[in-house]
């Protein structure tokens, strides 16, 4: 894997932990963050180095939010190729798609609820 398939969310919800009062719960955070750069094949200083470029694409959080959410296995496969593959913005094609896809599961929420 890559850091492109890193699971940003994640590790900002267990770095946000660095600063609790108990100091258990630090060093729980500290080991848990890293193991999941380990998982990615990933360092610290591959994420410290890389941060404007992994949150300059919002469509990758589209895609983890569709992937969270249930979807086909032709959406998931979309998704997961995106995340693990593509580099840089989406073509028009992709957009119009993952948009489509996002819409398409957003309504399968609101009617749940």
């Amino acid at each position: 894997m890559n850091a492109r398939a890193l699971p940003i969310k994640r590790l900002t919800r267990l770095c946000g932990m660095f600063s609790s009062d108990h100091e258990g719960e630090r060093a729980t955070a500290a080991r848990m963050a890293d193991r999941l750069l380990r998982e990615h094949g990933l360092t610290w200083e591959d994420i410290i180095t890389q941060p404007a470029a992994l949150a300059a694409e919002p469509w990758r959080e589209a895609c983890e939010d569709i992937l969270a959410a249930g979807c086909t296995a032709w959406e998931r496969k979309f998704c997961r190729h995106l995340l693990d593959r593509w580099h840089g913005p989406l073509t028009e094609k992709q957009s119009t798609c993952l948009a489509r896809i996002f819409e398409l599961r957003a309504g399968c929420e609101r009617r749940r609820a």
